[in-house]
């Protein structure tokens, strides 16, 4: 849990009025123009109340002249609020760093919400707020006809010939709550507000999240493959690379050739590699990893193409102003030239189980790959180090499922002995 450890006491220079920092236990520092204290961390409030008090009379012993200590944010409405946010994730999307989808997703959560509560100050949004708008959306179905424009417009008899009319489930309304949360987090950080009425979200009933694994299985594995036999090399590499290795999006997209070694163990040479990826809190994380002959075959894959950039070009994507990126990459040592980021990894995946007819995701194989692990023998203890998590529950909830291949091995030890 994040705590405040400290806060002091300034004047700012540019915007001519005092201001309280309060420096957190993650590194991470907070200023505070204004005397509303929404925290309900006591601790929190015992550091800035203290400096409050500290401002107020530095204000009349005259060291800060020609200044009201005063709420300094303007009122912002949710409108407002919502464009700013917006054009954030626009930003992140010309970066490579969100996918249209998500952003779809985030402008639906917040017409959403000015559809069933109406355009409210930011002041005016508290957790009884959030509450009141999750239980407007219960009674709203999933699809609902254009030119709505307020809650109280939409009228059951009237607008529940949809079809199908489909009612919102807690899973559905929760992940409307978790693409709002983020916008009120960012805001916090970028001095536009100063509390997030979404956090923590309310408890909901989700599924379980065994429910929710998903691993390939061989037909549609062998259905991939030859989907990416007539696509771009890199394509089929990285698909392999994550098959064979466990590897994250994030891993494959920052592979260097010096992270690539050898390692004698036993007599015989074992191919290893380090992962650099985010770990908890985006903090970043190293972990070595085997590579399965697949992983080695992507590895040759990419490697026979480092001195054919402009080949690779011409033939696979016919966009010749990537040439400088691709080579500049090369030279850097990455070894999935194509890629830049774990999201155009992610993308091109969704391209290829799209066109298969495949439910999934790319962080589909490395939960496919620990699955394989574990029906092959492989303790769970072993999986979890492979894996690189901290918390077995993570593992058991959202990795390992059982394969029809494992229910098939023992139904036949049972077929034997009847």
């Amino acid at each position: 849990m994040v705590k405040p450890i400290s806060a002091k006491a300034n004047f700012s220079e540019s915007r001519k009025k005092p201001r309280i920092i309060v420096r957190y236990s993650n590194g991470k520092r907070k200023h505070f123009e204004q005397k509303s204290l929404e925290s309900s961390n006591p601790q929190h409030r015992a550091l800035v109340l203290e400096k409050v008090d500290k401002i107020n009379m530095r204000i009349a012993l005259g060291v800060y002249e020609d200044v009201e200590w005063k709420e300094s944010l303007p009122a912002l409405k949710f409108s407002q609020f919502e464009k700013q946010w917006l054009e954030e994730r626009r930003r992140r999307i010309a970066a490579g760093r969100l996918s249209v989808a998500t952003y779809k997703n985030d402008e639906t959560a917040f017409h959403l919400f000015r559809l069933l509560l109406g355009n409210f100050n930011l002041e005016e949004i508290t957790p009884e707020t959030v509450r009141e708008f999750v239980k407007r959306l219960r009674n709203l179905p999933k699809k609902i006809e254009l030119g709505i424009t307020s809650y109280e417009q939409y009228n059951p008899t009237e607008h529940g010939n949809l079809k199908p009319v489909v009612p919102r489930t807690d899973e559905n309304i929760s992940a409307i709550l978790r693409a709002i949360s983020p916008a009120f987090t960012w805001a916090m950080r970028e001095g536009l507000w100063h509390s997030n009425p979404f956090s923590p979200l309310p408890s909901l009933e989700i599924k379980n999240p065994r429910e929710n694994i998903n691993i390939f299985l061989p037909s549609q594995i062998q259905r991939l493959r030859e989907y990416y036999t007539g696509k771009p090399p890199g394509h089929g590499a990285a698909f392999e690379f994550s098959l064979g290795s466990g590897a994250r999006a994030g891993g494959i997209a920052n592979l260097n050739e010096s992270d690539i070694f050898e390692e004698k163990i036993d007599g015989d040479l074992a191919t290893l590699a380090l992962l650099h990826e985010k770990g908890r809190n985006g903090k970043p994380k190293t972990r070595v990893i085997y590579l399965y002959d697949n992983a080695k075959y992507a590895l040759d894959v990419m490697r026979a193409w480092y001195n054919r950039i402009d080949e690779y070009i011409q033939k696979f994507t016919i966009n010749t102003k990537l040439l400088p990126d691709f080579q500049e990459r090369v030279n850097n040592g990455k070894v999935f030239f194509c890629f830049k980021t774990a999201h155009e990894i992610s993308q091109m995946f969704r391209r290829a189980r799209i066109a298969c007819k495949i439910n999934g995701k790319f962080h589909d194989l490395r939960k496919t790959h620990s699955t394989n692990l574990y029906d092959a023998g492989m303790t769970k203890d072993d999986i979890q180090n492979i894996l690189g998590h901290t918390d077995r529950r993570v593992m058991d909830n959202h990795y390992l499922a059982v394969t029809i291949t494992r229910i098939v091995r023992q139904a036949r030890k049972i077929e034997k002995n009847l």
